[in-house]
């Protein structure tokens, strides 16, 4: 499974409102539809806890494939040149990673969990 992290921020002059609604309403559906992806994921970043001497991004796309052709595939397609010309759109300045998850299980004492 290859997993694409992108760290997202917002086109000068735009607002937070105005690059949510976009990427939401525009851009996602045309991701959503691509060959190739088997997950997306929007992460709208919404608390600016951040220290201030860090850039703290408007967003995080999270974008799973199977394999190493699928995201290729993706980014060759004809809606996927449509994404890259609509980013200039709302985005501002981005930067993807290719990550690999370590999850941990929290086990039934995890806070939030129910014994049943």
């Amino acid at each position: 499974m290859i997993q694409r992290l992108t760290l997202i921020y917002r086109k000068d002059g735009m607002t937070v409102e105005q690059f949510r609604a976009h990427w939401r309403d525009v851009h996602g559906p045309l991701a959503a539809r691509t060959p190739g992806l088997r997950r997306y994921i929007q992460h709208h970043v919404v608390d600016g806890r951040s220290p201030s001497n860090v850039l703290r991004p408007d967003g995080i796309a999270e974008l799973w494939f199977d394999t190493e052709q699928d995201e290729e595939a993706f980014f060759a397609s004809e809606l996927g040149r449509l994404q890259r010309e609509d980013g200039r759109n709302f985005v501002g300045f981005s930067t993807a990673f290719i990550v690999q998850d370590h999850e941990f299980d929290l086990g039934p004492s995890a806070p939030g969990t129910t014994r049943g």
